[in-house]
């Protein structure tokens, strides 16, 4: 266990896996042996990379993962599209050009969901203000 303490109180324990921190004074990327304070997410997402690029991966996987249950959810696509190696593919795509994003919200989502429909070449539109398939 390696751990870092600082005259303020606050502790790190840098043995851990590499990953993305909010303390009281900022953000910090730790893991590794390394804490690294970093001014934003952005800037986070690509210290972690440089020092864990799998962590990356993950991140990518987990929002490909999103990206499909949440149009199973709204019925963009079906089960067995989403089982579908192109359409994976579709997704894991449009969550790597989003892999550094500092925040996703709902609404991210929603346009995140929009780029995956085109990708995988749907008609989508607005209706009363909710991403729809176009018929």
């Amino acid at each position: 266990m390696s751990i870092l303490k600082f005259s303020d109180g606050e502790e790190f324990d840098t043995s851990c896996e590499p990953r993305i921190e909010t303390r009281k004074d900022g953000l910090y990327v730790m893991g590794n042996g390394y804490l690294i304070p970093v001014a934003n997410r952005t800037e986070a997402n690509q210290q972690l990379n440089i020092i864990s690029p799998e962590v990356m991966e993950v991140h990518s996987d987990r929002l490909t993962n999103s990206i499909l249950s949440g149009s199973l959810r709204s019925n963009f696509i079906n089960v067995k599209e989403a089982n579908d190696p192109q359409i994976r593919e579709g997704a894991f795509e449009v969550a790597q050009e989003h892999s550094d994003d500092e925040e996703i919200g709902s609404s991210d989502m929603t346009f995140i969901k929009a780029e995956f429909l085109t990708t995988i070449e749907r008609q989508w539109g607005w209706t009363n203000n909710r991403l729809t398939l176009k018929d």
